[in-house]
């Protein structure tokens, strides 16, 4: 009878042991070299066990397994190294995982508490590690999956056991896995650490289970899980999004909440947070599908510059109103505000001078000047983020450079909700800081300590005088603030010339790092970053802004928007006399405009209402591109255009990543949208049930080139990835049957076959061109055959927008008349509406209009009569014109009656679903 598996390779390893054979060839011995054959025996699967183990298997579980201990330990050396590299090939190849499929060696390892297998591999083995870290067993999970899923609970137990005297010194206890683990972790690659099982898990989902967050090790979440999470963001912030939500759609975010009665994210999730732009961290928070997407994660007020505080509150309120603040902002940036003199008597005004002595009388301050007071205008606004609920902010950036600055009492009142000197209360509620950058000069460390105990990195800002450094590395500056919760981190120092010699300031900044050094034992990190300029600039300025424009005389009003205008007007009324309607709520049409973003404080929000995400990346310091902001302006008319139309809509701004383009020659630039902050925009209506989604802009297709490389599976660039991810959107859009509204270029050359979204279903989507004021074509529209329909377009742009923060030039003239045509088709849904409230009856029309071809014989049945040549010119002014004359010449719910008989002549012919 022949021998066993286990005889076999046992047998190799005395051979090896007693000098009998030896691994490889070795200069001046005449013992033979261990043959291939029996080499080969090594790397062989057992057939008798239902795992199919490998000899490597086997000394995963015991390291001394068949007596490899007593092998010279070069030779031991070479054997793992062959095992390991023929298991690394083996699993290279092995594309799938069943159930019958052995577990992964380092698994093994961990479970058999085989400490000097892992340390042999950690310490010898380190080109292969990532190889063996990735190898995956049943149900699809690598090493990393089971080291956060159960080896480290077990590690717990059995260190918990061992204090206990349960169980011997051998076995693997917490800190030695740990220790293991944050190996495993560095050597890990991106595509490991996010691997999904078959649950759809990452490893990163099982690292923030609660009961792994509640281990009371700080450096487990700064060591081995915040590293992770880096290595992920990689990832998921590239092309890979999807790969962090599991099968049941949860974010490790989600997970962790899912595993606990928690609250609040781990430190982890909060570096993810910081990192991704808003909507993914949304989606990272609350799920792809949630109604709390609409929540604000960071409040950026950095384009309000100028404007008064009473301003910025408006636009709180506003925020608050679309979607409302999640509890934890990522950050908040107030740029320098209009001065406005504060003679009010309440808390907010005993606010002190710079230069005064906080210790002062009331009779005092009554005998001070109103006008000789420093700023607390900012109170108000922090007041109103307090009011909803905003309780922390990592990043706290505040322009507070210009002369007067914010009082000490102002700012620790705007913090605190209450100032150091005062015994009432102003605010319940305090604000946590991370992050501190109020940018105010020589700001006293006293008021950050009361303001922000609990702050982690600190900016100052350094006029050049001595007495003000020195006070700051003096016990009761900076150490002090260090020592109060052991938070402080990081101190970065602003330095400014002031009056002092270059010399002399380098002495006096060389003599404060010694101090900090000495007083906080090197526990703060200190920067120093040395400015020129007489006084610091704010760290984001608003130099594109542009001036109101105001005063200037714009071009002929087109009768089309005349006409629309008027039948708007009438529709007020009849919402605010007929008693009946005044008291309905039809439902709103919501469209989906995926632009450059949206002014609120431009945009007339009394009855829009006005609601958005972005999905554009952060820019440098991880500063947001909120979607309640334009880049250029242009997302700002379109929206402004939309509600003029139809006022009661429902504007979801998709904000996506876009630049200007100049050629030599050209007059303006040219806009250049990203396809796949395009494509997650469109995915984003989608999810959020749009009804329309309104894109006034265009994607130049690739060549045919590239597009065949699609097609043939070839390695695609970064972008064709994106045009392709483009594609998928629309056609999912397409397959709910949102109606989508697109712009034709203006540019004669370009052909609809050519841009994208048209070119992906030509059949489905509206394209618009431009028309002149007359109703002409406009000449720069290329491809008429291509165009859906003409709308007003030329030089519309300047009539649209006259409260505009910015002078924006516009030469895309069929952008403007895609947003009206979304306008008019919301339009259209929309009276409906109120016509279904009205009657509370049932109708088909509300559904039937969802679908393209019902919408396109609604916009055909405006051209009732027949001398209107230009069939995609739609004449507004005999359908909606009329209509409009009747409900004007008719009192009480008669007109409701006009209104209705409008609905049936829009409606006429619909193909019922």
């Amino acid at each position: 009878m022949g021998k066993s598996w286990e005889q076999r390779w046992g047998d190799i390893f005395r051979s090896l042991a007693i000098n009998e054979r030896l691994w490889n060839e070795s200069t001046g011995s005449h013992v033979a070299v261990l043959e291939d054959f029996k080499k080969q025996a090594l790397t062989e699967k057992s057939e008798s066990l239902g795992t199919r183990p490998t000899v490597l298997h086997e000394l995963a579980k015991d390291f001394n397994a068949g007596g490899f201990q007593a092998v010279p330990e070069q030779t031991r050396l070479e054997v793992m190294n062959y095992l390991i590299d023929h298991n690394t090939h083996h699993t290279e190849k092995t594309q799938t995982y069943d159930e019958q499929q052995e577990d992964p060696i380092l698994e093994v390892a961990i479970r058999c508490d085989n400490k000097d297998f892992l340390q042999h591999i950690v310490d010898h083995c380190e080109d292969s590690l990532s190889n063996l870290l990735a190898a995956r067993g049943p149900s699809g999970m690598n090493c990393l999956h089971y080291a956060f899923k159960s080896d480290i609970l077990d590690a717990a137990k059995n260190s918990e056991q061992m204090r206990k005297k349960l169980a011997t010194e051998k076995r693997l206890n917490r800190r030695a896995f740990l220790s293991f683990l944050q190996k495993f972790v560095q050597s890990s690659s991106d595509e490991t650490a996010t691997a999904q099982d078959r649950l759809g898990n990452t490893p990163i989902h099982y690292a923030l289970a609660y009961e792994l967050c509640r281990l009371p090790i700080n450096w487990y979440k700064q060591k081995i899980v915040v590293p992770l999470v880096v290595k992920g963001d990689k990832i998921f912030t590239k092309h890979q999004h999807a790969r962090q939500f599991n099968n049941v759609h949860e974010s490790p975010y989600l997970y962790f909440k899912a595993t606990s009665a928690a609250k609040a994210p781990s430190e982890a999730i909060s570096q993810s947070r910081q990192a991704r732009p808003d909507m993914e961290a949304k989606e990272l928070l609350y799920g792809r599908f949630s109604t709390a997407l609409d929540k604000n994660m960071f409040f950026d007020a950095a384009h309000q510059q100028g404007k008064t505080a009473d301003e910025v509150v408006i636009l709180v309120e506003k925020l608050s109103r679309a979607g409302g603040f999640e509890d934890t902002l990522s950050y908040v940036s107030l740029p320098s505000l209009d001065h406005v003199t504060d003679t009010s008597s309440g808390p907010v005004s005993e606010s002190y001078t710079q230069n005064e002595t906080r210790r002062r009388s009331p009779r005092d301050k009554a005998q001070t000047a109103p006008e000789n007071r420093g700023r607390s205008s900012l109170v108000r606004v922090f007041d109103a983020l307090s009011e909803n609920n905003v309780r922390t902010i990592l990043r706290l950036h505040v322009d507070d450079l210009d002369s007067p600055a914010h009082t000490d009492a102002a700012i620790e009142r705007a913090i605190r909700g209450r100032d150091a000197f005062s015994l009432d209360t102003q605010r319940p509620s305090t604000i946590h800081i991370e992050t501190w950058d109020w940018r105010k000069i020589d700001i006293s460390i006293d008021v950050i300590l009361f303001a922000a105990p609990d702050v982690v990195n600190v900016n100052l800002y350094w006029s050049g005088n001595w007495s003000v450094l020195s006070g700051w590395a003096g016990r009761s500056g900076i150490p002090r603030l260090y020592e109060s919760g052991k938070k402080l981190k990081t101190v970065i120092l602003h330095a400014f010339p002031g009056l002092e010699s270059s010399e002399r300031l380098t002495k006096m900044i060389d003599h404060f790092k010694v101090e900090i050094k000495d007083q906080t034992e090197d526990g703060v990190k200190l920067e120093v970053k040395r400015r020129t300029n007489a006084r610091p600039n704010s760290a984001r300025s608003d130099e594109d802004l542009g001036t109101l424009a105001s005063g200037r005389s714009g071009p002929p009003q087109h009768v089309w928007v005349d006409r629309m205008e008027d039948f708007r007007r009438s529709l007020f009324n009849i919402h605010n006399t007929i008693p009946t309607v005044k008291n309905m709520m039809p439902p709103r049409i919501k469209v989906a405009l995926i632009d450059d973003g949206v002014d609120l404080s431009s945009l007339d929000t009394h009855i829009v209402q006005a609601t958005g995400l972005s999905y554009c990346p952060p820019l440098a310091r991880n500063v947001e591109l909120p979607w309640h902001q334009s880049t250029n302006g242009h997302g700002t008319i379109m929206a402004n255009m939309i509600a003029r139309i139809n006022p009661w809509v429902s504007l979801d701004v998709m904000r996506i990543q876009d630049s200007m383009v100049y050629k030599p020659g050209a007059e303006g630039g040219m806009q250049v949208i990203s396809a796949l902050s395009a494509a997650r925009a469109i995915d984003g209506a989608r999810i959020r049930k749009a009804d329309i989604i309104s894109m006034s802009w265009s994607i130049r297709k690739p060549a045919k080139s590239k597009v065949a490389a699609i097609a043939n599976g070839t390695k695609q660039t970064p972008e064709e990835r994106d045009i392709e991810a483009l594609q998928e959107a629309i056609d999912k859009a397409r397959k709910d049957n949102i109606l989508m509204f697109c712009s034709a270029a203006d540019d004669i050359q370009i052909i609809g076959k050519d841009s994208l979204p048209f070119s992906r279903a030509p059949d489905y989507i509206f394209r618009i061109g431009a028309a002149l004021p007359k109703g002409q074509r406009d000449p720069a529209s290329e491809d008429a055959n291509s165009i859906s329909y003409f709308f007003p377009g030329n030089q519309v742009a300047e009539a649209w927008n006259p409260r505009s923060v910015k002078a924006v030039e516009y030469h895309d003239g069929s952008s403007v008349s895609t947003a009206l045509a979304a306008g008019l088709a919301s339009l259209i849904m929309y009276c409906n509406n109120v016509m279904l409230e009205y009657h509370r009856a049932a109708t088909e029309w509300a559904k039937s209009l969802k679908f393209q071809a019902n919408m396109r014989r609604a916009f055909d049945n405006i051209s009732q009569k027949k001398e209107h040549g230009d069939k995609k010119f739609l004449p507004v002014w005999d359908l909606f014109g009329e209509a409009t004359e009747r409900m004007k010449s008719v009192k009480g719910e008669r007109v409701m009656d006009e209104l209705d008989d409008l609905v049936t002549k829009l409606c006429n012919n619909l193909e019922p679903v």
